[in-house]
């Protein structure tokens, strides 16, 4: 299998940290370029007279540090590797199913947050979703157990 491109999706949480760091010593192992890939959702605000979305202003403040995040990860996690940075707004599952399809990932590593029970039923799992739809090998690294 040849590994030429490395979509690694991040919510810059410590679960993420483990699969940054698995996609480096990959991206480093295959000569590979990594995507790095943050999806938010456009902050909305519900009042008894319907949702208000966030300004224009808003949006753009938060498009720049969510930019500036992706610089300072890709930063401390990819020195040396070529890496392309890239914002999407949306659900999770859905916006890394759609960047895979468009950088070509060869394969996408993904951090899990290991929710188990009723929030796992609640919230669902972005990771499960991927796997599921993903056009490319998913590898998927659980947080490590305490104690």
């Amino acid at each position: 299998m040849d590994i030429s491109r490395i979509l690694v999706p991040t919510d810059f949480t410590e679960h993420a940290s483990h699969a940054l760091q698995a996609a480096q010593s990959l991206a480093t192992r295959f000569d590979a370029k990594v995507t790095l890939l943050h999806v938010y959702q456009v902050p909305a605000y519900a009042l008894p007279e319907g949702v208000i979305f966030a300004t224009a202003d808003v949006l753009s403040d938060l498009h720049s540090q969510l930019s500036e995040r992706l610089k300072q990860t890709s930063a401390k996690y990819f020195p040396g590797i070529e890496v392309e940075t890239q914002l999407r707004s949306g659900g999770a599952a859905e916006e890394i199913i759609e960047e895979a399809k468009t950088c070509g990932a060869d394969l996408i590593v993904l951090a899990t947050h290991g929710r188990s029970g009723l929030s796992h039923l609640l919230i669902g799992s972005v990771a499960e979703r991927v796997v599921r739809l993903s056009p490319a090998p998913v590898m998927t690294l659980r947080p490590p157990q305490d104690g």
